[in-house]
């Protein structure tokens, strides 16, 4: 029976830029008694530069010089039987075109596929030749699952939408003194509007995001900007913020997500505008606020409402807190890409 199972246990190679060594956590550490599946993380030899720190929101070549060798490292200890896991489309993309290349068979599981914008007609012709070659691909809201296969060309039935999830997060507490609400990130947000809505209603508004995404914005008196954070210093102001607000442009960009599943996780009640980033995530009313897009009349109501009520407040917190730690756990996501790779097997053997 022993013998059984090691033959039917397949190793997946993970490979994320953000890996720095193959002891770095990530949710394959979740999978429960992962006796079809084992793991090994390949990690990146070059640091990755950090998203905000950007001035562009796309990768340059030095990025992409690091990808493509990243995926030459994966390709170099893949065995035959072995399958791949990518983390963001770039390392999708090299692994894709590399899989092709060499005519390899191993599945490839495209996870975080977060395209991030709509992609130019030159990126949708790559991605409709490279992406054929991923056996899945993982999309964090359920609207990506019809712009992928519009994009790209990909058969619906390869892409799954699996909820973004977090860990624990134990903060220090925040240092700001007077009562404030933040909002940060930089992947489209809409700042405009909400800077509109702050002016509104006098509330002090901390927003953070990269410098690019702050400049030329008005900035009236009860609304202050910062950048530079670290993530601990992140998380910190959220904690001990009164509420969150996440203010997005409408189109066809799933962002938002990360800083909405942090502050459930930290039961940090959220105003988050109405998206397809967001709607898979929030109950509106019970584990926080969805708001339409570019109208700060209603976010400023939706603001004053939370702002003055304390009762309301903590009892969404409550909520989010609880369906955070049941769904959007590392725990919940372990289960869910042990669940997928179980299919992605089955699938082979049927």
């Amino acid at each position: 029976m022993e013998q059984d199972d090691a033959a039917s246990t397949r190793t997946w190679l993970i490979a994320a830029a953000f890996f720095t060594a193959p002891q770095n956590q990530w949710i394959d550490d979740f999978v429960p008694a992962p006796r079809r599946h084992r793991f090994s993380k390949i990690p990146s030899q070059s640091a990755e530069l950090n998203w905000h720190n950007r001035k562009t929101r796309y990768s340059g070549l030095s990025q992409w010089a690091s990808h493509w060798e990243h995926g030459k490292r994966i390709f170099a200890q893949l065995g035959r039987q072995d399958g791949i896991i990518t983390v963001f489309p770039p390392l999708a993309l090299v692994a894709a075109v590399r899989k092709l290349l060499y005519r390899r068979r191993n599945p490839l599981v495209a996870y975080c596929f977060n395209v991030g914008a709509a992609p130019g007609v030159l990126r949708r012709v790559i991605g409709r030749i490279a992406f054929r070659a991923c056996d899945a691909i993982v999309v964090h809201s359920s609207a990506e699952i019809t712009l992928v296969n519009k994009w790209f060309a990909v058969d619906p039935a390869r892409i799954h939408f699996l909820p973004l999830q977090c860990g624990v997060l134990k903060p220090r507490p925040s240092e700001q003194g007077e009562p404030y609400v933040v909002a940060m990130g930089s992947a489209n947000r809409d700042y405009p509007v909400l800077i509109e809505a702050a002016a509104r209603t006098g509330i002090r508004t901390i927003i953070v995001a990269a410098p690019r995404i702050l400049e030329g914005l008005n900035q009236p008196d009860n609304v202050e900007f910062l950048h530079g954070l670290s993530m601990e210093d992140c998380r910190s102001l959220v904690a001990g913020a009164r509420f969150s607000v996440i203010p997005l442009t409408d189109g066809e960009a799933s962002s938002g997500q990360i800083t909405l599943v942090e502050a459930m996780r930290l039961g940090c009640p959220t105003i988050a505008t109405s998206t397809i980033g967001t709607v898979d995530y929030v109950r509106d009313g019970a584990t926080g606020f969805l708001v339409p897009p570019g109208d700060p009349a209603v976010l400023a109501e939706a603001m004053r409402r939370l702002w003055d009520d304390d009762e309301l407040r903590e009892g969404v917190a409550q909520r989010a807190r609880a369906y955070a730690e049941a769904e959007l756990s590392d725990e919940a996501a372990g289960r869910r890409l042990s669940a997928l790779l179980d299919r992605l097997v089955d699938q082979e053997r049927a």
